[in-house]
C-alpha cells in the first residue's frame, strides 16, 4: 500500500464526502454529482484520484459505472493513519488509547513532549520579534474632519503595526475615503494627529509620501498616455532616474501581465487592467513602507480580484504595511490581520477576525455530520478523542463539530468506521464574519 498516495488522495473535504456517501451505497458518476452539487466532470477527476489510490472499486451496470469503497484498504489505511494524526493534529482515536502497549505510549508521549517544546520556542520566537517591531507604522489618534456642519469622520484613533494587513470596513459614505485621504496628506484634517513611520504627516507631508505607494479609489493615470509611459511617468516623480524609469516600467508591466498592453492608451484599458496598472505605479518606485489602496477590487472581474488579492498578501510577506479600505466583508476577513469597520464616522469595532467574531470557538473551521445513532452519545465521545474542538447536537439530532484550526475529515470518518457508527451526512463549513 502506498501510503503518500492514499494520503495525498484523502487530503480534500470533497473527496472525503464522497467516500462518506460510498461506504453507504454504490453510487455513479450522475448520482454523485446531484448529491454533491457539483459537475460529472469534477466528480470524474475526484474519482480517478481515489481510484488510483487503491480506494475504490468500480462495477459496470448498464449504461453506467457504479464505484464502492474498497473496505480493506480503507480500514488498513485507518491503522496506519493513528500515530500520523495522533502525533501531527493531536487527534487521537478510541482504540489507540485501549490497545497500544506500555512502551509504544512512553514514546508516543516523547514525540508530543518535543513537538510542544518547538512550539513553545516558535511562540517565543514570534513574540521577541513582535516586541522587536512594536512601533506603529501608522498612529491616527482624534482624528476629525468637517465639511461645514456635516461631520465626515469623527474623533476616530487607532494604529496599524509593521508588515501589517488592516482592513478598514464601511458602506458607502461611512468615511472610508476621508480618513485615507487624510493619512496619505491629500486632505487637511479638521482636528487630530497622524503619523506614519514616526513622521508628522500634517508637518512633513511629503517626507511622508516618499515612503507610500497610493492607489485610490478612482484610477488616476493619463487616458491618452499608453501603460508604458505612465509608469515612466509616475516613476519620474519619486525622483527615479531616467535609466532606471525604462527597466522599473517593464518589470512593474510583466509583474502584473499587462506587456502586450504596455503600448496601448489607457483609456483603452478595461476596468481591471486599469486598477492593475494603478497600483503598479504605486509600486514602481520598489515596494513602498506601507501601501494605501482605496477600494482596489470594486467593480472589476473575480480573476484580477483574486489577482490583487495574491498581491497583497506578497507584499506583506516583504515587509510591506497595507491599509486597505473596501466594504467587501469576505475580501477583508481573508486577507487582513485586523480589521476596523466604520460607520457614520465612528468607528464601532476594531480587532482580529477571531475578536470580532466574539473569541470563542464558535468560529473557524467545522464539519456538519449526521449519523445513523444517537447523536448524544458521540457528542461526548468526540470532544475527549478530537482535542481543541467542541461539538453541539442541533435540533434535528446532527453534530456540528468546531475548531479554530480545520479539522481533517478522515480522522471523523475513521472515528465512526472504529465505532461501529455509520456517517450518513457530512460537510465541511467556515465560520466567517457574514
Amino acid at each position: 500500500m502506498d501510503k503518500n498516495k492514499l494520503l495525498k488522495a484523502i487530503a480534500d473535504d470533497t473527496r472525503m464526502n464522497i467516500l462518506t456517501l460510498l461506504l453507504r451505497h454504490n453510487y455513479c458518476v450522475r448520482a454523485l454529482a446531484n448529491e454533491l452539487n457539483l459537475s460529472e466532470a469534477t466528480i470524474s477527476q475526484h474519482l480517478k484520484v481515489l481510484r488510483e489510490a487503491g480506494l475504490l472499486v468500480g462495477e459496470k451496470r448498464g449504461y453506467y459505472m457504479h464505484y464502492t469503497v474498497e473496505r480493506d484498504v480503507l480500514q488498513e489505511l485507518a491503522k496506519e493513519i493513528e500515530s500520523l494524526v495522533t502525533i501531527k493534529t493531536e487527534i487521537c482515536l478510541p482504540e489507540t488509547q485501549k490497545d497500544c502497549p506500555a512502551n509504544e505510549k512512553q514514546e508516543c508521549h516523547k514525540k508530543k513532549a518535543n513537538v510542544t517544546k518547538k512550539r513553545r520556542k516558535s511562540v517565543t520566537a514570534k513574540v521577541q520579534a513582535n516586541e522587536i517591531n512594536s512601533m506603529a507604522m501608522v498612529s491616527v489618534k482624534n482624528l476629525k474632519k468637517t465639511y461645514g456642519k456635516f461631520t465626515a469622520v469623527d474623533d476616530i484613533s487607532f494604529e496599524i503595526q509593521k508588515g501589517e494587513i488592516f482592513g478598514f470596513l464601511g458602506p458607502n459614505g461611512a468615511g472610508k475615503t476621508s480618513t485615507i485621504n487624510m493619512i496619505i496628506g491629500l486632505s487637511r484634517p479638521t482636528a487630530g494627529e497622524i503619523t506614519v513611520d514616526g513622521i508628522d504627516v500634517r508637518k512633513q507631508t511629503k517626507k511622508a509620501q516618499s515612503i507610500m505607494g497610493i492607489v485610490p479609489d478612482e484610477s488616476n493615470l493619463y487616458n491618452e498616455m499608453d501603460g508604458f509611459n505612465n509608469l515612466c511617468f509616475c516613476a519620474a516623480l519619486y525622483g527615479m532616474r531616467k535609466k532606471r524609469t525604462g527597466s522599473k516600467s517593464t518589470g512593474a508591466l510583466e509583474l502584473f501581465k499587462l506587456k502586450d498592453a504596455g503600448k496601448r492608451p489607457f483609456k483603452a484599458y478595461s476596468k481591471g487592467m486599469r486598477r492593475k496598472l494603478t497600483i503598479a505605479a504605486a509600486l514602481i518606485h520598489s515596494p513602498p513602507q506601507v501601501l494605501f489602496l482605496d477600494e482596489p477590487t470594486t467593480g472589476i472581474d473575480v480573476e484580477s480580484s483574486r489577482q490583487i488579492r495574491e498581491m497583497i498578501v506578497d507584499l506583506k510577506k516583504q515587509g510591506t504595511t497595507v491599509f486597505l479600505t473596501t466594504h467587501y466583508i469576505e475580501e477583508a476577513e481573508r486577507i487582513c490581520d485586523r480589521i476596523a469597520f466604520i460607520a457614520n464616522g465612528h468607528i464601532v469595532a476594531l480587532g482580529t477576525v477571531p475578536k470580532l467574531m466574539g473569541g470563542s470557538i464558535s468560529h473557524g473551521h467545522g464539519i456538519h455530520f449526521l449519523t445513523d445513532k444517537n447523536a448524544e452519545s458521540f457528542a461526548t465521545e468526540l470532544e475527549t478523542c478530537f482535542k481543541g474542538t467542541k461539538v453541539t447536537i442541533q435540533p434535528d439530532h446532527s453534530l456540528v463539530m468546531v475548531a479554530e484550526q480545520r479539522i481533517p475529515l478522515f480522522p471523523v470518518i475513521a472515528f465512526f468506521f472504529k465505532t461501529g457508527g455509520v456517517l450518513m451526512y457530512s460537510k465541511p463549513k467556515k465560520y466567517t464574519l457574514l
